[in-house]
Formats: C-alpha cells, structure tokens, sequence
C-alpha cells in the first residue's frame, strides 16, 4: 500500500518559521556577513544531525 503525502498542521511548523524569521531578523540587525550566517547555519545543523544520530 502507498502512502500518499500529507502537509504538515500550521501550528506545528509555525514555531520553527517564526524563529528562522528572528533569527535572520537578529543577524541582520548586527550587520552579520553572509558567509557568517552560512556557516553558522550549517554548523548548527551538522552538530544536531550529529546529536539525534547519537541518541
């Protein structure tokens, strides 16, 4: 049986979108360089990839 694609429920994903939009919000408030914001993104998301694989 195939499954069939369901989007996700607004108020599930609106507090990751509304934190993202601060975040940028913040970083362009102090004037980051794109390259710093780049790699603080993927910095982040390689150290919880990371963590969720090891848990």
């Amino acid at each position: 049986m195939q499954q069939t694609f369901q989007w996700p429920e607004m108020r599930r994903i609106l507090p990751d979108v509304l934190a993202f939009m601060l975040g940028l919000g913040v970083a362009r408030w102090l004037r980051w360089p794109t390259t710093d914001l780049v790699w603080s993104l993927w910095l982040s998301s390689l150290v919880l990839g990371y963590a969720i694989r090891m848990l």
